[in-house]
């Protein structure tokens, strides 16, 4: 009679501590080796798996995730990476909510979804380095031999380190000086102008060394579909740069109704109409780079009068989900539009950031959106560029290339 209540009374403690878990997201992309262990019990983490906000997420050798979050948020994590998850709390009555992680080694990349200081929610990363408040949006960190590597894409972040004289804060990206930096074991701060050599073009290299491989095999598709379910369900794809993170977050927040339901996300998002399941499907199964370049229509309007020679090309590495290059450029009346811009794969949607922009001799900015069509073989898009000292002087248009 004593052993049943002994086990009932485990029975009921494990059933306790499981309900006591809250969801923080689930696992978008698994690739190779991924788990999460929490209560010393660890499983092996696929896509749609679920994932807590106790739980502490591995990455083995050659192996990647991406996680989406309640709050509409992703983060993608590198090889060899450690990330624990204490607490990952949103709220959809207020909009707010709470995170706290410790990035114990490896790397990450975060687009941030609506949790965010700004919008007064709390949103914390702690290394072994430093504590690193994040106000948004898109930011990249990285822990060599001790070392902690960061570059801030958009928005800012505070980065607190704990040093023999005292607590010291220093801050990157926007309205600072600098948007990277290293930070020591010691706790000294390095400000750069520059990207740290270790990322690239905005996102991380490949520790592998799997990106010169891929690009000699362009079309292949992943081999072996009948054999391991993480080869099949692994994909290239990544956190998305979003100068509006609340879209992003409106647009996956239906997934989380059910987190282990296949339906795509049915947000009213403007991309969501055109978010799939398939899409998602094919892009587990696509690997290598893929340049699109060849124009199949478009159409451009500019307030400085006709307009001539559109070309537009991309580049698209499928195994990173990432799209490390990209050019546009035509002529008004006035002269030369040009744009470049990078960006990363998120569902079907591209997220791209105007890393440079000009018209004639002025400075300009603007946005590029775009996602998949046609399967892979197309992408469709719109663009609205400006001037940035006369912003009525301005061209958009759309695009379909394949």
């Amino acid at each position: 009679m004593n052993t049943y209540k002994v086990i009932l009374g485990l029975s009921l403690l494990t059933a306790l501590n499981v309900n006591a878990q809250s969801t923080a997201g689930k696992t978008l992309i698994s690739k190779g080796k991924v788990t999460a262990s929490a209560n010393d019990v660890s499983r092996d983490l696929k896509r749609r798996s679920v994932i807590f906000d106790t739980d502490m997420i591995t990455t083995g050798d050659n192996s990647k995730a991406q996680l989406r979050m309640t709050d509409g948020g992703m983060i993608a994590l590198k090889q060899n990476t450690e990330l624990q998850i204490s607490d990952y709390h949103f709220s959809d009555e207020n909009g707010k909510g709470s995170v706290v992680m410790e990035l114990v080694k490896g790397g990450l990349r975060s687009v941030t979804g609506a949790i965010k200081a700004k919008n007064g929610g709390d949103y914390n990363l702690k290394t072994p380095t430093g504590s690193i408040g994040i106000r948004g949006t898109h930011y990249e960190v990285e822990l060599i031999d001790g070392d902690m590597f960061l570059a801030v894409w958009d928005g800012a972040v505070d980065v607190t380190v704990d040093s023999d004289t005292g607590g010291n804060t220093v801050s990157f990206g926007e309205g600072e000086n600098f948007s990277f930096g290293v930070v020591s074991a010691e706790g000294k701060v390095t400000e750069l102008l520059e990207a740290p050599k270790n990322f690239n073009k905005g996102h991380s290299t490949n520790d592998s060394g799997e990106e010169s491989e891929d690009q000699s095999n362009s079309e292949q598709t992943a081999e072996n579909d009948s054999s391991d379910e993480d080869s099949s369900e692994a994909a290239a794809e990544d956190v998305g740069i979003s100068d509006d993170a609340e879209v992003v977050a409106n647009m996956l927040d239906d997934s989380f109704q059910q987190v282990e339901d296949d339906i795509a996300s049915t947000a009213n998002d403007a991309f969501s109409s055109i978010q799939s399941t398939s899409t998602e499907e094919l892009l587990s199964e696509r690997s290598g780079s893929f340049t699109y370049s060849n124009l199949e229509s478009f159409q451009v309007n500019s307030s400085e009068g006709s307009v001539s020679n559109f070309s537009m090309e991309m580049d698209v590495n499928f195994d990173l989900a990432t799209i490390p290059t990209g050019q546009l450029s035509f002529n008004d009346n006035d002269g030369e539009w040009f744009a470049a811009f990078s960006g990363i794969i998120s569902a079907d949607k591209l997220n791209l950031d105007v890393s440079f922009a000009s018209h004639a001799n002025n400075l300009a900015d603007g946005d590029i959106n775009a996602s998949f069509f046609d399967g892979l073989d197309s992408i469709i898009g719109e663009f609205d560029l400006h001037e940035v000292r006369n912003p009525n002087i301005r061209a958009d248009g759309s695009f379909l290339l394949k």
